[in-house]
C-alpha cells in the first residue's frame, strides 16, 4: 500500500469528525461577517437619511468606503476561521496517526515503511530508528520480515513519534518515513483534499 494512500485514508476518516466543528466555525464566522455588513449598511442608510442634500455626495463616498472596509474585514474573519479549521483537521490527522500505533495492523505498516526506505538505500546493514514505545513492536515485526535481503538494526529515538527513519550504517544517507515527515511531504495535496471536502469545490472560499 503506498504510504500516501494510508495517510489519505486517515485524513478522510477524521474529516467526518471535523464536519460538526466545521459547520459551527463556518456558521459563527459567517454570521459575524453578515452582522458586520448589515450594521454597516444600516449605518450608511441612517447617515444618508440624516444628511443634508448638500452633504449627500460626500456622505455617499464615506458610506461606500465604510462598507467596503467592513466587507474586507468580514472576508478576513472568514478566511481566518477556515484556516483554523484546516489546522484542526491536520491536528486530528496527527492524533489519529498516534492512535493507529496501537492498531494490530501497525506492525505491517511499519514493515512497509522500512521497506520503502530500504529500496532506495545502499549497504548490507540498515539502521531503523523508531519511537522507544515502538521498539519491541518494530523488532518483532522486522525480525520476521525480509527487507530487501538486508540486516536490520532497530534503535530507539525519542524524536520519532510513529513511523521510522531508515539510515545506512555508514550514516551517509537516510530515508525519513516518520509520521511527521510523511504528513509534511503530502501536506499540499492533503490540504487541497481537506478544503475540497469541507467546502465542496467552491470557486471562492473567502466569499461572505
Amino acid at each position: 500500500m503506498p504510504q500516501h494512500s494510508g495517510v489519505e485514508q486517515l485524513a478522510q476518516a477524521v474529516l467526518a469528525q471535523a464536519e460538526a466543528e466545521a459547520k459551527k466555525i463556518k456558521e459563527t464566522a459567517e454570521a459575524a461577517a453578515r452582522q458586520l455588513v448589515d450594521d454597516a449598511e444600516r449605518r450608511a442608510r441612517r447617515q444618508q437619511q440624516d444628511a443634508a442634500v448638500a452633504e449627500a455626495a460626500r456622505v455617499d463616498r464615506q458610506n461606500a468606503f465604510v462598507l467596503a472596509a467592513t466587507r474586507l474585514e468580514a472576508r478576513r474573519q472568514i478566511l481566518e476561521a477556515r484556516e483554523q479549521l484546516v489546522g484542526q483537521v491536520f491536528a486530528a490527522v496527527e492524533q489519529r496517526l498516534q492512535t493507529f500505533r496501537k492498531d494490530p495492523a501497525y506492525p505491517r505498516v511499519l514493515t512497509r515503511l522500512v521497506d520503502d526506505g530500504a529500496s532506495v538505500l545502499e549497504g548490507e546493514t540498515l539502521i531503523v530508528a523508531v519511537d522507544s514505545e515502538d521498539h519491541n513492536i518494530a523488532s518483532q515485526a522486522l525480525s520476521a520480515a525480509t527487507i530487501a535481503g538486508r540486516r536490520i538494526e532497530v534503535r530507539a529515538d525519542e524524536h520519532i513519534h510513529g513511523g521510522c527513519v531508515v539510515r545506512q550504517s555508514d550514516g551517509r544517507a537516510l530515508y525519513d518515513n516518520s509520521f511527521s515527515s510523511i504528513l509534511e511531504r503530502h501536506r499540499p495535496r492533503l490540504r487541497a483534499l481537506v478544503v475540497e471536502t469541507l467546502w465542496q469545490k467552491q470557486t471562492r472560499w473567502d466569499e461572505v
